[in-house]
C-alpha cells in the first residue's frame, strides 16, 4: 500500500492498517465482500473499477483519477 500510495503521489489509502496488505484486500475490507468484475467503489475521491477476477482472488483494478467535475 506504501508503493501505490507513492505512485500516487497523495496518501490515498492509510499505509497504517491492519486488515489488508494488498488492493484486493482493501477493496474486499471496504466492501465487506468480493465485488464481481465490472463493479465500482469510490474511495477518497476516486473510482476503484474491479476488472479481473480468478474466483475469490481480484487479479486486477483500475484506479480512476479524480474527476474535476
Amino acid at each position: 500500500m506504501n508503493e501505490l500510495n507513492h505512485f500516487l503521489k497523495i496518501d490515498f489509502i492509510p499505509e497504517k492498517n491492519t486488515f489488508y496488505t494488498s488492493m484486493a484486500g482493501f477493496v474486499i475490507h471496504e466492501t465487506e465482500r468480493i465485488p464481481d468484475v465490472g463493479e465500482q467503489i469510490e474511495f477518497n475521491g476516486r473510482r476503484i473499477e474491479i476488472v479481473d477476477r480468478d474466483g475469490v482472488r481480484i487479479d486486477q483494478v483500475i484506479i480512476h483519477p479524480e474527476s474535476k467535475v
